[in-house]
C-alpha cells in the first residue's frame, strides 16, 4: 500500500478552514490579513510563519507546535526519494502544461532554463547562473571539448590532439572535435545546430556538423572544422563554438505510433 504524502502547512490550513466552514475571505478578516496573502500561504507562495501560527491558535484551536510538526513532516517527505520524485514530476507536468498552450515553437531563454529544471533538456556540465552569457534569446552556446582528431591533407591518417591549453589549426588542416558538454533531449524537445558562434565568423573556418538532433539524443556533439583562411587559428578548450536552438514539439512522437 502506497503511503500518502503528508500535507503541506498550506494544505493543512485550507483543510482545517473548510472543516469549520470558513472561506478564505472570512478567515483573512478574522486573522487580520489580506485575502491575497492568506491565499498565498495556502498555495505555498508564502510561509506559515511564527506570527500566523499564533494568530491561528484561537481561530482553529491549534498550538504553534502543531504547525511546527506539520512543517517538519512535510520537509522530511520533500527531501525523501519519493518527495524528490514527486516534485520533479510536478515540475515536468507544469513545464509541459505551460508550453502546450503555445504548441510547437522555438524555446526562448527562460523556457530553455525551464526545460533544464524540468529534466526535459540536460546540458552537462552547464550552470545557468554561472554561464549566463552562453544562454541567449533563443539559443545556447556550447564549448570546445578537450580532445580531437587532426586530419592530414592527402592522407587517410588521423592524429589525436588536445585542445587544452589550445590547439592551433594550421591553414588547410581539418580537425574533428566534440563539444565539452553532453546533451540529453527528452521526447518533446528537438535541437537545431545553427553552426559556429559569432566569434569565429571572420576566421574562415568551414564547419560540418549534424544539423538536427532528434528527441532522445544523448551525448556530445561532434563537428569538423577546416581552416580555409590565410592564417592559423587557435582552438582552446572551453571556448564557445556551436550555437544551438531548441524546438518544443506539440506532441510526444511515441504517442503518434
Amino acid at each position: 500500500m502506497v503511503k500518502s504524502p503528508p500535507k503541506s502547512p498550506g494544505d493543512m490550513l485550507d483543510e482545517l478552514l473548510r472543516e469549520r466552514g470558513m472561506n478564505q475571505t472570512e478567515a483573512a478578516t478574522k486573522l487580520g490579513l489580506t485575502r491575497p496573502y492568506l491565499n498565498g500561504v495556502i498555495n505555498g507562495k508564502y510561509p506559515l510563519g511564527p506570527d500566523l501560527r499564533l494568530r491561528l491558535q484561537p481561530l482553529l484551536e491549534t498550538k504553534p507546535e502543531f504547525w511546527e510538526g506539520v512543517q517538519r513532516d512535510f520537509e522530511a517527505w520533500q527531501n525523501s526519494v519519493d518527495g524528490r520524485a514527486a516534485r520533479m514530476a510536478a515540475t515536468i507536468e507544469d513545464f509541459h502544461n505551460a508550453l502546450d498552450l503555445r504548441g510547437a515553437h522555438t524555446l526562448v531563454d527562460h523556457e530553455i532554463e525551464g526545460a533544464m529544471k524540468a529534466g526535459a533538456l540536460e546540458v552537462v556540465p552547464f550552470d545557468p547562473t554561472r554561464d549566463r552569457e552562453r544562454l541567449l534569446a533563443t539559443s545556447l552556446h556550447l564549448t570546445v571539448g578537450l580532445r580531437g582528431y587532426l586530419h592530414t591533407s592527402g592522407s587517410a591518417e588521423t592524429t589525436s590532439v588536445m585542445t587544452k591549453p589550445g590547439l592551433v589549426l594550421k591553414r588547410g588542416q581539418m580537425v574533428t572535435l566534440s563539444t565539452r558538454e553532453s546533451l540529453v533531449l527528452s521526447l518533446r524537445v528537438r535541437a537545431h545546430v545553427n553552426g559556429l558562434t559569432e566569434q569565429w565568423a571572420d576566421k574562415f573556418l568551414h564547419c560540418f556538423h549534424q544539423r538536427l538532433l532528434e528527441p532522445g539524443f544523448r551525448g556530445a556533439i561532434t563537428f569538423a572544422l577546416i581552416n580555409a583562411g590565410p592564417t592559423d587559428v587557435e582552438l582552446p578548450e572551453g571556448e564557445r563554438c556551436l550555437s544551438l536552438s531548441f524546438e518544443y514539439l506539440a506532441q510526444d512522437p511515441l504517442a503518434q505510433l
